[in-house]
């Protein structure tokens, strides 16, 4: 359901449906990468870095619960243990079937560069980078992620083409 109102645009219904499956199975990885491409579309880049990070890096069961609780997918008070409340998540090798993840992942972190609440984010981006290159460096669609990503974090910007 949530993949189908983030296909008509409606971000918002798109992850309330997504954190429901997630209530349900609190540590699986994919459902964690849906709702961080949700996040991402709807320019909620805070929320996108660590839900993607959960998906593509895997998580503690204490990151895991700390990011339920802030996203209120699980009700928690002030006296609510985050270990207590999550699972590990184990994260999702690089495949088809994720490269959106690695890839939507790698431009949030470039997104962050220089900020200090992503500490080393183009170091990290980097690392996906070279991962994407590494499995996908003939697909040029992969290859312009890349290249654009490396800019940003070169202090370039990236190129433009100039409209009539």
């Amino acid at each position: 359901i949530g993949k189908t109102y983030l296909q008509d645009g409606e971000f918002f219904i798109a992850a309330i449906n997504v954190e429901r499956a997630l209530a349900i199975d609190l540590s699986n990885a994919d459902i964690f990468g849906r709702l961080g491409i949700i996040f991402f579309k709807a320019r909620n880049y805070e929320s996108a870095v660590e839900v993607l990070g959960c998906a593509v890096d895997g998580c503690s069961a204490e990151e895991n619960g700390a990011l339920l609780c802030e996203l209120k997918v699980i009700a928690c008070d002030e006296d609510t243990q985050a270990e207590a409340v999550g699972q590990e998540v184990i994260g999702l090798p690089l495949s088809d079937a994720t490269l959106e993840y690695y890839y939507t992942f790698a431009s949030v972190l470039t997104s962050f560069r220089g900020a200090p609440s992503v500490p080393n984010a183009c170091g990290r981006a980097e690392v996906l980078l070279d991962q994407l290159m590494t499995s996908y460096g003939t697909d040029p669609i992969v290859v312009g992620i890349v290249a654009e990503n490396r800019q940003l974090c070169s202090g370039l910007a990236p190129a433009t083409t100039a409209t009539p």
